[in-house]
């Protein structure tokens, strides 16, 4: 597989930060997704905001062919109840090795689709798989 394999389908991330959280005011690590070719990405997002949403699950996925500044992570959304929906984004690994460990000591991801409702829809995210590519050498650049 090369890295266009890896990257195929994704729903490409505009921006990466952290959000804060009404109900806790917890700092969230954030994504902005682009859903402009998948409705089914925003109408979860909808969707939960109304309804909730069971049944979710998240992955993570390292592409790690070539030198550090080359890897890929992909995370992968899936749920089933109450709408079917799977995507996935694709972030490099070198650039965001900071973001990524946010998010590997917040737990979760909040995803949202830049709508004008400013939805957010939070993704937990286990930690014990994101923090070993954490601890993976790298070029330095962190």
């Amino acid at each position: 597989m090369d890295a266009a394999a890896f990257r195929a389908g994704e729903v490409v991330a505009t921006s990466v930060g952290s959000i804060l959280d009404p109900g806790d005011h917890s700092v969230v690590p954030a994504l902005v997704l682009d859903a402009a070719q998948r409705p089914d990405v925003t109408d979860l997002v909808r969707v939960q905001a109304a309804e909730g949403v069971g049944d979710l699950r998240c992955g993570v996925g390292l592409w790690d062919v070539g030198p550090p500044g080359d890897w890929l992570v992909r995370l992968e959304v899936l749920v089933d109840h109450p709408v079917h929906c799977r995507f996935h984004t694709v972030l490099d690994w070198a650039t965001h090795r900071s973001w990524l460990a946010s998010v590997a000591a917040a737990g979760a991801i909040a995803l949202s689709v830049g709508d004008t409702e400013g939805r957010w829809l939070v993704v937990t995210v286990d930690p014990g798989r994101l923090v070993p590519l954490l601890g993976l050498p790298g070029d330095g650049a962190d």
